[in-house]
Parts: C-alpha cells; sequence; structure tokens
C-alpha cells in the first residue's frame, strides 16, 4: 500500500511538472464574504438506501513543506452500489490574493485538477455534476469534487485519498482542514427509503463584519419536503474552526439545537467539527436552517469567525416491498380506506358500450 501511495505521489508530481495530462479544469468561485449554504444535489424515496458522512482531520500546526502533499482514507459500510459521492477540501491559502494549484487522486485515479486563482476568479459553484470551489475574502477556500461517485470500493478497502498543493511563488499556504466524503448508497438490509438533501459553501461567519465584510449569520433553505410518514429526520452540520468557549447557534425552524457553543473545533486545533441532530418532529415543507454569531443573540464571547461548509438534511421513510392486491389507494396497505374507495364506486361501469356493462 505504502509503495501504491507513492507512486501516485510520483504520478501526479509528473502532472504538476509536464501539464501533459488532459484533464478538465476548475477555476475557483470568489465571493468577498464568502457563500450561502445551497442545496446542490438531493434524491427523494430512494429504497434500501442510506447516506455515509466520514470527515478526517488533517490540518499540521507547523509550516508545510512546499510543495504541501498528503494522503489520508476512508473505509465505506458495507454496500451493493455507491449512488452519489462528493468529496470536500478545506484548504487554508494565507490570504484571498495567493493562487495554487491542486492535484488529486481517488484510487490512483486523478480528478479534475483545481486552479485556485484567488479573488480574479468567479467560477464553478453550486452544481454538483461539476468540481466547485468556494472561496471567501479571508483566504479560506472550499473544494467540491465531481467524478468520484465511480471511483470509491465497497470491499471493506481503504479508499485512498492523495492530494498535492504546489504554489512556484510559495506564498500559498496549503495547508487543510479536512477532508469529507459523503456518499449514498444502497443497502439490501437498510429497511427504509431515504431522502436526502446536500448543501455546500463557504458560509464565512465574523463576529464583527468587516467591510463588507462577512454576515453574522447564514441560513440554508430546503424546500419541498415531503413531511409524511416520517420515521426520522437528521440534520448534520459540518463547520470549520470553531472554538470552545466563543459562543454560536443553530436554529432549524426556529428551534435551537445543541447548546450556544455548538462548534467548539472538537477534532483539533483548527479542526472541524461534524454535528447531527434529530429533527423529526421540527420538519416543515420549507424548512429553514439558521447559523449565527450574532453576539445580541448568543450572548458575549461569540465565535469571532467560523464557517459552516456542508449541511446534510437525511429522512427515512417506509416503503412499499411490492404491490398488494387489492391496495385502490396505493398506500402500500389493504385497509378501510381501500374498503371505502371501491363502496363509494360500486356498480360505476366505464366500458363502451354501456350495454356491455353488465352482461
Amino acid at each position: 500500500m505504502k509503495d501504491q501511495r507513492n507512486k501516485m505521489r510520483m504520478a501526479l508530481g509528473l502532472i504538476i511538472a509536464l501539464g501533459a495530462i488532459p484533464l478538465s479544469s476548475a477555476m475557483a468561485g470568489f465571493l468577498l464574504p464568502g457563500y450561502d449554504l445551497q442545496v446542490v444535489q438531493s434524491g427523494r424515496a430512494i429504497p434500501n438506501a442510506a447516506v455515509s458522512f466520514l470527515t478526517n482531520p488533517v490540518w499540521i500546526d507547523a509550516a508545510a513543506e512546499k510543495p504541501y502533499s498528503f494522503t489520508t482514507s476512508f473505509t465505506l459500510p458495507d454496500a451493493n452500489e455507491v449512488l452519489f459521492a462528493r468529496l470536500y477540501l478545506n484548504i487554508w491559502g494565507g490570504t484571498n490574493e495567493y493562487t495554487c494549484r491542486i492535484d488529486t487522486a481517488v484510487n490512483g485515479a486523478v480528478l479534475d485538477v483545481v486552479d485556485i486563482g484567488g479573488a480574479a476568479d468567479a467560477n464553478p459553484v453550486y452544481d454538483a455534476n461539476r468540481t466547485c470551489v468556494y472561496g471567501s475574502g479571508y483566504g479560506t477556500w472550499q473544494v467540491a469534487y465531481s467524478g468520484v461517485t465511480e471511483l470509491l470500493s465497497l470491499d471493506g478497502a481503504a479508499n485512498i485519498v492523495d492530494v498535492i498543493i504546489s504554489d512556484p511563488t510559495g506564498q500559498f499556504d496549503g495547508r487543510t482542514v479536512d477532508v469529507t466524503l459523503v456518499t449514498v448508497y444502497k443497502d439490501p438490509n437498510v429497511n427504509h427509503a431515504l431522502d436526502y438533501y446536500l448543501a455546500e459553501a463557504d458560509g464565512y461567519m465574523r463576529r464583527s463584519p468587516g467591510a463588507p465584510g462577512s454576515p453574522s449569520e447564514r441560513i440554508l433553505d430546503v424546500n419541498s419536503i415531503d413531511v409524511n410518514d416520517v420515521l426520522e429526520a437528521v440534520y448534520t452540520a459540518h463547520y470549520t474552526h470553531g472554538t470552545e468557549g466563543q459562543f454560536d447557534r443553530i436554529y432549524f425552524n426556529g428551534t435551537q439545537l445543541d447548546g450556544d457553543d455548538a462548534a467548539i473545533g472538537a477534532m483539533g486545533m483548527y479542526g472541524p467539527d461534524v454535528l447531527s441532530f434529530d429533527v423529526t418532529d421540527l420538519l416543515l415543507t420549507d424548512s429553514t436552517v439558521l447559523y449565527t454569531v450574532d453576539q445580541t443573540v448568543v450572548g458575549a464571547p461569540s465565535e469571532s469567525s467560523i464557517m459552516a461548509k456542508i449541511g446534510l438534511l437525511e429522512i427515512s421513510r417506509p416503503y412499499c416491498r411490492e404491490p398488494v392486491p387489492g391496495d385502490v389507494n396505493g398506500d402500500c396497505r389493504v385497509d378501510l380506506l381501500d374498503f371505502e374507495i371501491m363502496i363509494s364506486h360500486w356498480l360505476e361501469c366505464n366500458l363502451e358500450p354501456q350495454s356491455a356493462c353488465w352482461k
């Protein structure tokens, strides 16, 4: 396995040096105050399906050698098929002016080359079919990779992620806070249907917004949710740069989740927080998630700066294994409702000619 990783790094190094392999390029999407969370991918009523949300903190508290490179891995749950996957890198650049190139491979397959172009670039965001980049005015970047679904192993083996971040000027920092892999998969042992809504952004929030600065709150809207026959609903929030003792809150449809200090850097210095909440009883057809560090709301001291990076709403519900004879209304049950429908239409006949109805 070590030899395989070394070969992969050598291959990525050759790509950087020669630029000879034609890969699609994704330029950075830059917005000075950062981006609001927005749903980029969703699915409904998927039988025998579930979601895996895996985060590896990879920050190093030391100067990084250039080019900066690292390897991490993810082992997925037992499954028959991956339906969708999105791979995220959360990277510190230093300032919004610095640029770099990012070369990433999953299990030896090279993903889109990402050129972070600093404040001058404004390219793909909010598109799950493309590799997107979200940058704010404070030197932080989130890369969201497409093209991962078909590369993942489901046989219990580790899925290897190799990353090289290079900048010929040596200015771009490149140290990475975390790598997160979100997958939607099918497993016959999962005995429910799945609805899911995946949101992403660089949702920068600041206690004292600069000029023009970042807001002190971020809102995610999840619309057109089917709130009927819900077994369980869970919302997962991914943050970076939370600090214990600096306050922040998260609300789901006006109800506060967790306490007054949700993000605390639980995975180490500059590390992420990944928090999951049961929101089964809070669901609305059009639901809203509010993140805030507004000191007039959360108390002092609030978080000086924090980012809401990824949001995931999972809803499990019953599904119909196979049609039931006599199920008139299609709810996978034969009960009095079906009998009432049948009685209300007793002796109706739509045959033409009508004389053929009761022969």
